[in-house]
């Protein structure tokens, strides 16, 4: 009897951490099998951090987020944050081939595209008479990988803002697929 329960207890201890790795990968197969594909213009950066080691660092025009894009709660959060980041819902509408951001709010919406990620507030201080934020959006689709010495070409095209994202949204989480 207590053979078995240490042969039990062994197994736990090794079933645990391999179930909780295979956990871990559930959302982004989700996402890549099931999501809804969408398109996201990148927007122009500076060449030197564009391409490090084997993969194109990316912007988007929808990470640079003006105040009227922010409900109400989400904004005194954020200034009150200390430079922190909060956990926002970007709501995402198609215009044309792409889709840009219609709005950001702090509740999970219930239908729609939406990317979940973290909003940052920072002060403004270019005007010293009027204290302003800016805020910036990020959802963790800032890097995609590249054959080794093949980001020349992708390099060019972002610099003329000629670059698009497509990736693969699914409950708000997403996956970039690839860029063109």
């Amino acid at each position: 009897m207590n053979n078995k329960k240490r042969l039990l207890g062994f197994f736990a201890v090794v079933a645990v951490p391999i179930l909780i790795l295979l956990l871990m990968t559930v959302k982004p197969l989700l996402a890549l099998g099931t999501g809804q594909e969408i398109a996201l213009k990148t927007k122009p950066i500076d060449p030197r951090d564009l391409l490090y080691g084997d993969y194109v660092y990316l912007s988007y025009e929808i990470e640079d987020v003006s105040e009227d894009k922010l409900d109400r709660e989400l904004i005194k959060k954020a200034k009150s944050n200390n430079y922190g980041s909060i956990k926002m819902y970007a709501i995402l509408k198609k215009q044309g081939d792409v889709y840009t951001l219609d709005h950001i709010t702090a509740k999970k919406p219930d239908k729609g595209v939406y990317l979940i990620g973290d909003l940052y507030a920072y002060q403004d201080y270019t005007d010293s008479k009027t204290k302003s934020y800016k805020y910036d959006a990020n959802y963790n689709l800032d890097r995609y990988y590249v054959p080794e010495n093949t980001g020349k070409s992708l390099e060019d095209k972002a610099q003329k803002g000629k670059l698009t994202a497509y990736v693969k949204v699914r409950n708000g989480y997403g996956i970039l697929t690839t860029i063109k």
